[in-house]
């Protein structure tokens, strides 16, 4: 089995790379949501005996087919579960165990990257996201998170099965899962929407030093050292302006200063202030303050 290199430098597997090593192809495989790293997959007729390597995602179970007794080895212990038909089991990211199963092989895994998980806890519970993670066990019982593990499952085989649908249906798992599966912080613990004074100078200071450049959300929500979701709110109450607005009123300064104080090509200024050429920033620059950049210059 070949692993990324990215993933192997931190000795993680990706669900794919596991569902590549094992002996027969999933019956269903659908992607759930706009990342193609939440998945749904069921399995029949697979070995018995698995070795499942640490994974780079989270990953819940659904034990189906009738009952079964597991046994789980790793982490430093070894457990044995007689599991009910429709029985949950989670398995945090990280974790790597040798499965074994006496009973039918069927069973259904929903695999959640640790991003995706966290971004729930903020956008959908108003939390810090930060190391939220699901809590591992065996063989519990969640009639909710099994009515829509089953819901996914049969929208995922029907020929007039609907993405959308099934995304809606990964979500709410999702957000059940959040709430009565895993660290979520409490209430009283809100997701930081504040923007620290000097956090917000060294964004400031990022945007204007790297105005000729693309710009994106995540590059500032780095500089910032908070989530995409956390730092557009908290970067708009702090400026008045959303982001992407903020870095367009400071090219456009840019550009009036470049206008008035230089003899620079209308495309040599629209360059340097990373707008994607003349005719956009021309476009732009008109909406703003109603002159053309070669007008503006002339009247100045």
């Amino acid at each position: 089995m070949t692993i990324p290199a990215t993933r192997a430098l931190k000795g993680l597997a990706s669900p794919d790379d596991w569902a590549r090593g094992l002996a027969r192809a999933p019956l269903v495989d659908v992607a759930v949501g706009r990342s193609r790293q939440t998945r749904l997959r069921r399995w029949q007729g697979t070995d018995p005996d698995v070795d499942q390597p640490a994974l780079d995602a989270h990953y819940v179970v659904v034990h189906l087919g009738g009952a079964k007794r597991i046994r789980r080895t790793g982490e430093g212990a070894s457990l044995v579960s007689d599991v009910a038909s429709g029985a949950i089991t989670i398995v945090p990211e990280g974790a790597a165990y040798a499965w074994s199963t006496q009973g039918p092989i069927d069973y259904a895994h929903f695999y959640v990257s640790p991003a995706t998980f966290e971004h729930a806890a903020e956008t959908t519970f108003d939390r810090d996201g930060r190391g939220v993670a699901p809590i591992d066990r065996i063989g519990g019982e969640d009639p909710v998170l099994l009515g829509l593990f089953q819901a996914m499952l049969d929208e995922a085989a029907s020929p007039l099965g609907e993405a959308l649908y099934i995304d809606t249906l990964g979500e709410a798992f999702i957000g059940r899962l959040l709430r009565d599966h895993s660290n979520l912080p409490p209430s009283g613990r809100r997701a930081p929407y504040a923007l620290a004074p000097r956090r917000l100078a060294e964004v400031i200071g990022f945007i204007e030093a790297n105005l000729a450049q693309a710009l994106t959300l995540d590059d500032l929500a780095a500089v910032a050292k908070l989530s995409r979701y956390h730092f557009s709110r908290a970067f708009a109450r702090a400026t008045g302006l959303a982001p992407h607005a903020f870095v367009v009123d400071r090219r456009l300064d840019a550009a009036k200063a470049l206008l008035r104080a230089t003899s620079l090509p209308i495309e040599d200024v629209a360059r340097r202030c990373g707008f994607r050429g003349a005719s956009h920033f021309a476009a732009r620059f008109r909406r703003a303050t109603g002159a053309s950049p070669s007008d503006y210059r002339r009247d100045r």
